[in-house]
């Protein structure tokens, strides 16, 4: 998921979605639903998201059912919000039904979050 996250690839990374998926931004308070939406969504977001388009991997736990896993925020970001941590919970076949995020937002001015949310509209 961060590989695809990282390299700006919202067709691989909505590939790894059930087709009732739930993304969820708890810093933006957006909730994303359905894989289809989730890609659109993507396709528009990630080039802005601290989580997005080079950031990078730092630690990862989980099992079976699902994981966790703390990133390194986007350059862009890296002097404000610098990290975050993503859960993600799969089904039986090992897809992703729920992916829920968050982020320091108060470390970066409303203004950002402000152009960030609308992105969640579909």
């Amino acid at each position: 998921m961060q590989a695809a996250l990282a390299g700006n690839d919202a067709t691989r990374a909505a590939a790894l979605f059930s087709s009732d998926a739930a993304y969820e931004d708890m810093t933006l308070r957006a909730q994303v639903l359905g894989r289809l939406t989730i890609e659109r969504y993507l396709g528009r977001a990630l080039s802005k998201l601290p989580a997005g388009a080079g950031s990078s991997l730092l630690h990862v736990v989980g099992g079976e059912m699902g994981s966790g896993y703390e990133w390194q925020a986007v350059p862009a970001y890296r002097a404000s919000v610098q990290r975050g941590s993503s859960a993600i919970t799969l089904d039986q076949d090992g897809k992703i039904t729920r992916l829920t995020t968050v982020w320091d937002g108060a470390m970066i001015p409303d203004a950002d979050i402000k152009a960030l949310m609308p992105l969640a509209l579909d």
